[in-house]
């Protein structure tokens, strides 16, 4: 993004003088945000303990936030672009051919290959994305579902071979830690081994996962499938509807579901969740104190308020 932004300042000056930069230096990802967005990156969580588990939602969203931001930015840049008739994707494809060709590692990494039947050099919506991730890797897992990936996430208990079963029976790339990849890479050597941390101590974004299989991301993707799981069947919730919820958890009458013409799509969708014997849960406490600064979603497959 950065060397991409440079270039956009480089050959299109004038128009990017919509945008005010500071002095000219190696871009950080919160200096970006703040230049294109206008607000920084948060970087309290950082401080936090990530070694506990399991991690707070405020720390999975601290998580996710870089993927999220890339994609805010990249839109921001593309409309600005579009109303200056500026030569956005020819930029952007030899911004990513530069960078690629900048990186050359001195030896082959383990689990560096391709899916069979994958052509990753077509781009790949996110929504179409489907993998299944070891256990030990559930934070990068569940990043990968608040950016609208179809993602399985092992059990603990699951055991090397029901990871490969998994993958190949689902269609689904695996994504493993260094210790299941060595178990699993004579029978299944397309899986993809991911470190969590890199040599020098410091977290791996899983922007390095969508690099590797060449994923589209966009924003509609974004927080569209359920974070517990794995649902693509959540619908955004208004404040309405949050008070609605809590008002039928708090006294269970179903009268207050009785359906006619007056009645909403949402009220008739939660009326057949509750006829089909689903619950309705809150995984957050403090939603019921929802102002409406943060958006909530109903899985309606598990019934669960995020």
């Amino acid at each position: 993004m950065a060397l991409f932004f440079d270039k956009l300042q480089e050959i299109y000056p004038t128009e990017m003088n919509l945008i005010t930069t500071k002095e000219k230096k190696n871009w950080g990802l919160s200096d970006l945000c703040e230049i294109i967005l206008g607000q920084p990156l948060n970087k309290e969580e950082r401080l936090c303990d990530w070694e506990k588990r399991p991690l707070t939602d405020s720390q999975l969203e601290y998580a996710a936030l870089d993927a999220f931001c890339l994609v805010q930015m990249y839109d921001r840049l593309k409309q600005i672009a579009l109303e200056k008739e500026m030569n956005f994707d020819h930029l952007a494809t030899l911004s990513m051919h530069l960078t690629t060709s900048q990186w050359k590692p001195k030896r082959r990494f383990q689990g560096m290959r391709s899916e069979k039947g994958l052509d990753i050099n077509k781009p790949l919506p996110i929504q179409h994305f489907k993998v299944v991730i070891d256990s030990t890797l559930e934070v990068q897992g569940k990043q990968l579902r608040q950016m609208g990936a179809d993602v399985r996430i092992l059990d603990s208990s699951d055991s090397p071979k029901t990871a490969v079963e998994i993958s190949k029976s689902e269609e689904r790339i695996l994504i493993c830690s260094l210790t299941l990849f060595r178990q699993v890479e004579h029978i299944h050597p397309e899986a993809f081994c991911f470190k969590p941390v890199n040599k020098y101590g410091d977290h791996t974004s899983i922007s390095s996962i969508f690099h590797k299989f060449n994923v589209q991301l966009n924003s509609k993707s974004i927080l569209s499938r359920c974070m517990v799981c794995n649902s693509p069947e959540c619908i955004k919730l208004t404040i309405d509807d949050i008070n609605f919820l809590q008002e039928y958890n708090k006294n269970k009458d179903p009268s207050i579901l009785n359906c006619d013409t007056e009645t909403s799509n949402f009220t008739k969708t939660l009326s057949d969740m509750i006829k089909s014997g689903k619950k309705i849960k809150f995984k957050n406490e403090h939603i019921p104190g929802y102002t409406g600064k943060f958006h909530a979603f109903l899985c309606t497959e598990c019934g669960i308020v995020q």
